[in-house]
């Protein structure tokens, strides 16, 4: 420790500068000794303690293909689908399938109500023997007018005969003549009676079979095996034509329908297989690209929002329980 103390004349103060003076080179030269055996020599060193340099080691490069995979959501379809409607206007009475149901062909499906049917068929057969009856009084009538037109005919002639040697006045031969005319004109109309029964009674063969057809549509049954997917109707509801009531899955294969953005498109090759993960049931299964939709929308870049992305439609086999 250096004290310095207070010195009042100029030779004191002298001797005590002097003092510090030295004190300050002896504590330089004691810090130098210090650092004599520390000493740095120029450029650069290795440090071997380090295990890199201890020891050698090798690496092996391969050159492999790694697999990229991309997310995107889509919707599975069958392949082919059947969609089941109704053919008449009626009320659904009953349904005996569910959806996941199998199904073979023919088999029963969906049954309406088939009352006001029946009546139109039964009333299409009425009006089919009324036509066959009126049929039989005008081939009889036929019959009956054919003999008058002869009987008429007959007298007629003969009554001209008659007149020609003046045997009978002309008022006789007029009367026999319009007996003639009359006779003919009644065979035409009979005539044409049998002919409008014979239309009536193909026009209601007609509705018969028309209304037969109408009742086995009441009965609606599967078109060929297959299994269901959906079930949009239940019994008390009104079936009409166009409106759909059941949706048949009718082949082994599904399809796929994924919407990929444009950054991704340029590497999906149509008619190639990719292995496509459906995070739903966790199965892997092999897709082959069967269509890529060639358009995308330039504003939401998106499928389902008017977008920018294109559709890929794929064929994958239906994911079994196994």
């Amino acid at each position: 420790m250096i004290s310095i103390t207070k010195i009042s004349d100029k030779t004191g103060l002298k001797s005590a500068m002097t003092h510090v003076s030295l004190m300050l080179c002896l504590l330089t030269g004691l810090l130098f000794a210090s650092c004599e055996n520390d000493t740095i020599s120029p450029g650069f060193t290795q440090d071997t303690t380090h295990p890199a340099h201890r020891f050698n080691h090798s690496a092996e490069v391969s050159l492999r293909q790694i697999s990229l995979t991309y997310g995107a959501v889509g919707t599975i379809r069958p392949l082919t689908e059947s969609v089941i409607e109704s053919r008449v206007s009626s009320q659904v009475m009953g349904v005996f399938v569910s959806p996941g149901d199998r199904v073979v062909k023919d088999q029963p499906l969906v049954e309406l109500d088939d009352r006001q049917v029946t009546a139109q068929v039964n009333q299409a057969r009425e009006e089919k023997i009324l036509a066959e009856n009126r049929l039989n009084q005008a081939q009889k009538g036929v019959e009956e007018a054919a003999a008058s037109l002869e009987q008429a005919r007959a007298a007629f002639e003969r009554s001209q005969l008659l007149f020609e040697k003046h045997i009978i006045p002309s008022q006789k031969l007029e009367v026999d003549k319009a007996g003639f005319l009359t006779a003919r004109a009644r065979l035409e109309q009979v005539k044409e009676a049998v002919t409008a029964a014979r239309t009536d009674i193909r026009r209601a063969e007609q509705v018969v079979a028309e209304a037969q057809i109408s009742l086995e549509y009441t009965k609606i049954l599967a078109p060929e095996t297959g299994i269901v997917v959906q079930r949009l109707v239940d019994p008390g509801d009104q079936a009409i034509p166009g409106r759909a009531l059941l949706k048949i899955q009718t082949s082994g294969f599904l399809q796929l329908e994924a919407h990929v953005r444009e950054g991704v498109i340029q590497h999906i090759v149509r008619d190639k297989e990719y292995d496509v993960n459906i995070q739903t049931v966790d199965k892997t299964v092999p897709a082959v690209i069967r269509e890529i939709t060639p358009y995308a929308d330039p504003d939401t870049r998106t499928f389902w929002s008017r977008p920018a992305c294109r559709k890929i439609r794929t064929s994958i086999p239906a994911c079994s329980d196994d």
